[in-house]
């Protein structure tokens, strides 16, 4: 998924559907850890913690260093060990940071999109291109990190890992308390952006069913999340792990991204669609605002 189209059609359920105690970070910590194939989690890669849902910049590393060394503590690690999985972290941190250096020229683009009359379909494709080589980027160097960790613990470590870990399997259908408040603050921004363009009951009617589209998309890769990050687990358990294994689910959450990619993208479509050319405008300067209040601007 690409953070530049949830905030362009205003659907932000993504960190939002696991839970108030599952941050953005945490999530980023989570793959760094357990598994580059875990990238569920890995929203993160296109769309960083800003603001809301997780820290940004220093405090996103200060906050990864912590649960980085609970997790080392909980699991015995001596200190070469340690030394190997701060490393790990400092090199994907330092690839989100890389990546997401273009973040503010992304966003005008696309945004840009969304004011035109016409959606610029080629421009439309290379801004998703582009965000796509970030995810890949960072995912490579997280994948080379867990091997370095996973290489470097005994049977009885990983283990240990594995069941610190599995707090953080995807919630069963999406549901959940975590779910549920994240549903209703989406449709509460939806409600005050909507209310902000003056759109009309129809429009109101249309932009909401769209909404409400997409919330079930989200919904219905649940169980292909729980599935790939049960087999990333089964895998770190492993005495050895076999690049061709990972590969294969890291393909597999590729696909997933993507074709939740299509919907965000469809739903964007949908509400262009549907507003005027004056209220898109409204909205555009709406989300050029927000963003620029969690990027400091």
């Amino acid at each position: 998924m690409f953070g530049f189209l949830k905030r362009l059609s205003w659907f932000r359920i993504a960190h939002q559907a696991h839970g108030p105690r599952r941050f953005r970070w945490r999530r980023f910590a989570v793959a760094s850890a357990a598994c580059g194939a875990c990238l569920a989690a890995g929203v993160a890669v296109a769309h960083p913690p800003r603001g809301e849902g997780g820290p940004e910049g220093p405090m996103m590393h200060e906050h990864a260093g912590v649960w980085l060394d609970g997790l080392l503590a909980e699991i015995g690690a001596n200190d070469k060990q340690k030394a190997v999985a701060r490393a790990a972290r400092d090199e994907a941190l330092a690839a989100l940071e890389r990546t997401h250096g273009s973040g503010k020229g992304d966003m005008e683009a696309a945004l840009k999109l969304f004011a035109g009359d016409v959606i610029d379909e080629k421009a439309l494709a290379d801004l998703r291109q582009r965000f796509g080589a970030k995810h890949g980027e960072v995912q490579q160097v997280v994948i080379a990190g867990v091997l370095k960790i996973h290489d470097q613990l005994d049977a009885q470590q990983r283990q240990k890992l594995v069941a610190a870990l599995k707090d953080f399997r995807p919630e069963p259908h999406g549901g959940g308390f975590g779910a549920a408040i994240g549903k209703r603050m989406m449709l509460g921004r939806l409600e005050q952006m909507l209310d902000r363009v003056k759109a009309d009951d129809p429009q109101r009617a249309s932009i909401r069913a769209t909404a409400e589209r997409v919330m079930k998309a989200f919904e219905s890769q649940t169980g292909a999340r729980q599935t790939l990050f049960d087999e990333a687990l089964t895998l770190l358990a492993q005495p050895k792990i076999e690049a061709a294994a990972v590969q294969r689910l890291v393909a597999r959450q590729d696909a997933d991204r993507q074709a939740m990619g299509d919907v965000f993208v469809q739903a964007a479509r949908d509400v262009h669609a549907t507003l005027r050319p004056d209220q898109r405008a409204v909205a555009v300067k709406a989300i050029a605002e927000h963003h620029g209040q969690f990027r400091g601007r």
